[in-house]
């Protein structure tokens, strides 16, 4: 990539667009985890559900000083608050639930964004369609040669700004085109986010509460294990991503099922893996830095708060 489209430049393609992304995405995120968190402890207090601790994730300060106080807007029925209760009973499934829910709502919010880094990490692809018609060994990669050389005769090329990626997909796609494969992301986020927040809250549990590095641990291999597990699904997501952004005459994959379905039968199983081990390793990387971060600065944070308040004790006192 650096050798043939643009030097080094080029392995940063879509950064702003992926900046936006997660800073939106854990945003988000985090919010709702704590208020989803909150509302399924003190809705098994409420109905006397048998008392559990929370869980351990360091997002839960509501800013009371203690205890949760989020309850249900509205009356539930009785199956729906025995499920609830059963659920709070376990911090990890607590941790499990509201981090799907979490995961879920913001993959919906910042999923354009997701599109758009796809479509300039994509953009060397119309410039190389020769090369990769040369290299192509398989049905998938003489399709993707097919592909870029029809998308770069046809002038649509990728685009060179935010601007121009939002007037090209509502152009060529409509609003449908700023959601391609949001249902596979749908799908694999929720086990994905559940998985890793239930086991970043079993390991955290080993550890103390605050201690930064230990949160980094749990995250590493949280971020790991929950990636590899939903791969196939982030696989024909990152699939049906590129089908609408690389600009193809026809659609190769009509859906989600299709999509399995064609990859299965002229690829094998073992296309639903390519390139997991670097995806993986930046899912380890990236969530053990990011629950390090979050545990580093709600330390910081939480003592300055604590210093304040002790400072302002003292003067009442005088």
């Amino acid at each position: 990539i650096a050798r043939e489209e643009g030097g080094y430049r080029s392995l940063y393609r879509g950064n702003v667009a992926a900046t936006y992304l997660w800073i939106t995405y854990a945003a988000v995120q985090f919010s709702l985890y704590s208020r989803t968190s909150d509302f399924l402890t003190s809705f098994a207090v409420a109905h006397a559900a048998p008392p559990s601790p929370p869980p351990s994730l360091p997002i839960r300060n509501n800013g009371s000083g203690g205890g949760n106080d989020v309850e249900a807007p509205f009356p539930l029925p009785g199956p729906i608050r025995h499920a609830l209760a059963g659920i709070a009973s376990s911090p990890t499934s607590v941790a499990f639930v509201a981090g799907a829910s979490a995961g879920l709502a913001a993959t919906l919010t910042t999923y354009p964004f997701d599109l758009c880094r796809t479509t300039f990490a994509a953009r060397g692809i119309g410039g190389a369609a020769d090369a990769v018609g040369k290299a192509a060994t398989t049905a998938a990669g003489a399709a993707v040669a097919a592909s870029a050389s029809s998308s770069s005769a046809s002038g649509l090329a990728p685009p060179k700004s935010l601007l121009g990626f939002v007037r090209g997909m509502y152009r060529r796609e409509g609003i449908r085109g700023f959601y391609a494969g949001v249902g596979p992301a749908a799908i694999q986020i929720v086990p994905y986010m559940g998985i890793n927040f239930a086991l970043y809250d079993y390991f955290t549990r080993t550890f103390d509460s605050k201690s930064v590095g230990g949160a980094g641990l749990a995250g590493t291999i949280a971020g790991g294990t929950s990636k590899f597990l939903v791969y196939p699904m982030d696989t024909i997501k990152k699939r049906l991503q590129a089908q609408a952004t690389i600009g193809l005459n026809h659609r190769r994959y009509q859906n989600m099922a299709d999509c399995a379905a064609t990859m299965l039968r002229e690829e094998g199983p073992a296309s639903f893996y390519r390139g997991l081990a670097p995806t993986v390793l930046k899912s380890c990387a990236a969530t053990g830095l990011t629950f390090a971060f979050y545990t580093f600065t709600k330390n910081v944070l939480e003592s300055t708060h604590d210093s304040m308040v002790r400072q302002k004790g003292k003067r009442e006192e005088k």
